[in-house]
């Protein structure tokens, strides 16, 4: 299988919280009546993800605290980006290291 870009991961993430593309704009699953140009930028902020991190039930969290445990530093240190993979590989959205 091909290795996903962090765009295609992006927006696999944002499909997976309820961003619904709505011709030429999305529609935020936060924000139901207002619509955005962009999803958020996983990859590169602590506070998205934190929203994905919010949807996810206990054994989804736990699951990724194992993925994490995996990289060289403390879980907790963990980038958007760190945190945005092991999310991904948690919920099926794409295997470790695609």
């Amino acid at each position: 299988m091909d290795k996903l870009t962090e765009e295609q991961k992006r927006i696999k993430l944002a499909e997976w919280v309820g961003w619904v593309l709505d011709d030429v704009w999305l529609v935020s699953p936060y924000e139901p009546n207002s619509t955005y140009n962009c999803i958020p930028n996983y990859f590169h902020d602590l506070n998205a993800v934190a929203k994905l991190e919010e949807k996810m039930d206990d054994d989804q969290l736990n699951r990724m605290v194992q993925e994490l445990y995996k990289l060289p530093c403390r879980f907790w240190r963990a980038s958007a980006s760190q945190r945005s993979e092991a999310i991904g590989v948690t919920l099926g959205l794409w295997k470790e290291g695609q």
